[in-house]
Order: structure tokens, then sequence, then C-alpha cells
């Protein structure tokens, strides 16, 4: 990942961990992280090529960077469901 310019994942985490690296990174396949703000996300087959050819010539970003950190802290934290029944 960190040699990478940009990421292409299939519903896979990998994704959201480049982009919390601050790559560019293309959504293939239905994740939870689709559809954000900090990924492209592929709609038809037919625009892929163009999709990857435009994030190729994109550059890491903080902006990303960010976006990809709050949402798998909230993401992670608000699926954390305490048991009483463990100590």
């Amino acid at each position: 990942m960190e040699i990478a310019d940009c990421g292409v994942v299939y519903a896979s985490t990998a994704g959201l961990e480049m982009a919390a690296l601050g790559k560019p990174v293309l959504v293939c396949a239905g994740t939870f992280y689709a559809g954000t703000s900090f990924v492209e996300t592929l709609n038809t087959p037919e625009n892929y090529f163009d999709a990857l050819d435009k994030l190729i010539w994109e550059n890491p970003s903080r902006e990303r960077k960010r976006m990809a950190y709050r949402f798998a802290y909230y993401y992670y934290i608000s699926r954390s469901i305490p048991f009483s029944y463990f100590h």
C-alpha cells in the first residue's frame, strides 16, 4: 500500500486503509464505505478505465486521510456493543 499511487478494491477493507494513508481509491464493488467522499465508487464497468485514469494522477491528500480516519473511527465505535454479561 505504501508504494502504490492509487488503489482498486473489490469488496475489501484494504481500500479504507489506503484512503487512511491519503491514497486515492477506486471501489469496484459494494463495501460499507462505498459512496463516501474519500473514495471514488465505480457505478458501471464501462467507466472503469476513465475512473482509473483520473485516480492515477491524483496525489495523496491530507483531507482524504482525515475523512477516512473519521469515518473508520465512527463506523467501528458505533458498532461496539458493550456486553454486560461479561467482565
